[in-house]
């Protein structure tokens, strides 16, 4: 059965001689690695910092062993374990490797080994739990270490898992990717910024604060929603004032794509506007009837462009409409007649500019 434990680099000596096969030779240290002495690691181009680390770390533990790692960059693993040991097995065959490990390095206080001996169905799953990088990638190169001299031993190491069907597709190999590639792994993010639409030919501009937060749920999509802090509009005609407070919340989708360090997007939102109306004469003899509160819907597309200025942090421009859902006419009673006192574009421009933090 496949087993999951807190190891610590204390216990890894013991570890490592009970998964070493008895009565089986080594090679001689230092020998040249010959055909099927290669061993292969799987490292995702999201996790660069990491697995450099565990990369240095194996590579010290291997130099006194007769085999070579290579390092192969892919995009993503499997989602399920089977499917990620037929890649395993696939690899190994195209290559000749003796054995290939992968690790799900995605939290910074706990990893993930996984070691598999293709051809023989089978993998070593170890859990390592600590408070740094450095220490869990020198107790996970341990593990493969011991794991590798049981191999080439002639034993057998893990539990046998039921492989999956072999994917069709290329693996994708080559140099490690930019550090920035990390953030296409984080999964919240918060945005702070300046908002500016044009509402209206009588109150064209009105400037605002916009924050809003957004959850990855796939490679490409996340959910958003935010929050618009306003200034009030007003309009005054024939001795009658009207003043609106506006509080738009919204919640949509975006379709996101990373060029480098650029992050290009395209946003969908829903936006409710809750309007608070108040009338009020400015003039003597102009009686008014008091204001009220309305909810305006909104449909938000929009394009938006990041640049990661720091790791974690970027700077964004976001551009696109308010399109109405029905048109909003402010009308007013008065001794003299309905008077007109503000009517909103039925497509009002929006611009956005301002800071996007990764949280998690």
């Amino acid at each position: 059965m496949i087993g999951k434990r807190d190891v610590s680099i204390a216990t890894l000596a013991a570890m490592a001689a009970a998964m070493t096969v008895s009565g089986a030779a080594a090679s001689e240290p230092g020998a040249a690695p010959d055909e099927g002495r290669a061993v292969v690691m799987l490292a995702e181009r999201g996790d660069t910092v990491a697995a450099g680390v565990v990369i240095r770390a194996v590579q010290a533990q291997l130099s006194d062993v007769s085999v070579a790692l290579h390092v192969i960059w892919i995009d993503a693993l499997a989602a399920d374990l089977p499917s990620q040991i037929a890649k395993a097995e696939e690899i190994a065959n195209g290559s000749a490797a003796l054995a290939v490990f992968w690790c799900d390095l995605a939290r910074a206080d706990r990893f993930y080994l996984y070691f598999a001996a293709p051809k023989g169905g089978r993998v070593l799953v170890r859990e390592l739990a600590g408070s740094g990088t450095g220490g869990m990638a020198e107790a996970l190169a341990i593990i493969v270490r011991s794991s590798v001299e049981a191999v080439l031993a002639g034993g057998e190491i893990g539990a046998v898992v039921a492989p999956a069907p072999r994917s069709a597709g290329p693996v994708e190999a080559g140099p490690p990717p930019s550090a920035g590639a990390g953030r296409d792994r984080e999964r919240l993010a918060m945005t702070v910024g300046y908002e500016l639409d044009v509402v209206s030919n009588r109150s064209p501009v009105v400037h605002s604060g916009a924050i809003g937060l957004s959850v990855r749920i796939a490679e490409h999509l996340s959910i958003r929603a935010g929050y618009v802090v306003s200034e009030p509009r007003s309009a005054e005609e024939r001795g009658a004032l009207l003043e609106l407070g506006r509080h738009p919340v919204w919640l949509g989708g975006s379709a996101f794509w990373r060029a480098g360090r650029l992050r290009l997007a395209v946003d969908l939102a829903l936006q409710l506007d809750v309007v608070t109306e108040r009338v009020r004469a400015t003039e003597a003899g102009v009686a008014v009837a008091s204001g009220g509160r309305e909810v305006e819907p909104s449909i938000v597309p929009s394009f938006r462009v990041a640049a990661e200025i720091v790791r974690r942090v970027a700077l964004f421009l976001s551009a696109g409409a308010d399109v109405a859902l029905h048109r909003t006419r402010y009308v007013v009673s008065t001794p003299n007649g309905p008077v007109e006192l503000l009517s909103t574009w039925p497509v009002r421009p929006r611009f956005v500019a301002g800071l996007e933090v990764a949280l998690w």
